[in-house]
């Protein structure tokens, strides 16, 4: 399970369309905006860090998203499968990239 504290920006006048994409989104909750409306702190639950990724791709595209920053993050049993010896897997993503490397070389 990842746990993630993150900051979503909107376009300029595009919040009320991004606030009814991010409801569309079961594992992300809203907590406040900004003053002006642009900006968002939410919290992601995901069961797996691909699954973060997906999702934070599918913001990256989204009319009326400028930016999606993840501030906290708790990993749970991901880093569990790091000490592991399947740390090589390309299950883990793209969030553990640099976990993969050992002695400057990928796995």
């Amino acid at each position: 399970m990842i746990f993630t504290g993150s900051i979503i920006s909107f376009e300029a006048g595009q919040s009320a369309e991004a606030l009814k994409l991010l409801e569309k989104f079961p594992e992300i909750e809203v907590h406040t905006f900004s003053e002006d409306g642009n900006n968002a702190v939410v919290s992601i639950e995901t069961n797996d860090s691909k699954a973060l990724e997906n999702i934070t791709d599918k913001l990256k595209k989204a009319d009326g998203i400028k930016d999606i920053a993840h501030h906290y993050m708790y990993f749970g049993e991901e880093t569990e499968k790091l000490l592991t010896e399947d740390a090589a897997s390309t299950e883990l993503g793209a969030f553990f990239k640099s976990a993969r490397i050992k002695n400057g070389k990928a796995l």
